[in-house]
């Protein structure tokens, strides 16, 4: 799955809660579009041999609304992926960069093991 663009509430173009209608039949609002998110790994074939790759489209430029740290946080990559040497840099470069509570979109490293 790559990654083109994500919404955001200014984006929407209209109150987030306001209906767009999508093949002339389905409704949906922003929330529903948030819901959508975070519900579209869900999908897993009955013997389990389903998985996601998923990258950012190179012309990816959208801002990250809030919602999408959460997001990133449950279904980003876990540091179980990242190489000895990676974990060190990711380590280190969270050791002296202090992020605000409220722009928090590189991962707790306190949460992924390191």
């Amino acid at each position: 799955m790559y990654i083109k663009n994500i919404l955001s509430p200014s984006e929407w173009g209209e109150h987030p809660y306001s209906f767009k209608t999508l093949n002339s039949s389905l409704q949906f609002n922003y929330y529903d579009y948030i819901d959508a998110w975070h519900a579209i790994f869900l999908h897993q074939t009955e013997d389990f041999s389903h998985s996601w790759f998923v990258n950012f489209n190179s012309k990816f430029k959208s801002p990250f609304p809030y919602w999408f740290s959460s997001w990133w946080e449950k279904h980003g990559p876990t540091s179980d992926l990242l190489p000895p040497n990676l974990k060190e840099t990711v380590k280190y470069f969270s050791s002296k960069y202090k992020f605000m509570q409220d722009s928090q979109f590189f991962p707790n490293t306190k949460s992924h093991g390191f």
